[in-house]
């Protein structure tokens, strides 16, 4: 069975995701993400390992979802530009 998760945005609408993978990447490496082609999408970032005894080390752990059932059209066009920010 898949993980899903809501995003719950400033006007209480939900959103809700399919996780389609993980990965850890080093961030010494270079960009390691993904082109975005278009597809509304949701990548997660955070610090890896979980329990480092300091912050900021160059790895990350990075969790990709794709909409689920109940993301609608306008909702896509929402995501695409971050919220009301333009994508670069």
């Amino acid at each position: 069975p898949s993980m899903s998760l809501q995003l719950q945005l400033p006007d209480g609408r939900r959103l809700r995701y399919r996780v389609t993978g993980g990965e850890v990447i080093d961030t010494r490496l270079g960009s390691q993400l993904p082109a975005r082609d278009g597809q509304a999408s949701l990548e997660l970032v955070t610090c890896f390992p979980f329990n480092a005894l300091r912050a900021g080390g160059p790895l990350r752990y990075i969790v990709r979802a794709e909409p689920g059932p109940s993301f609608t059209a306008k909702a896509a066009a929402l995501e695409s530009t971050h919220f009301g920010v333009p994508a670069l």
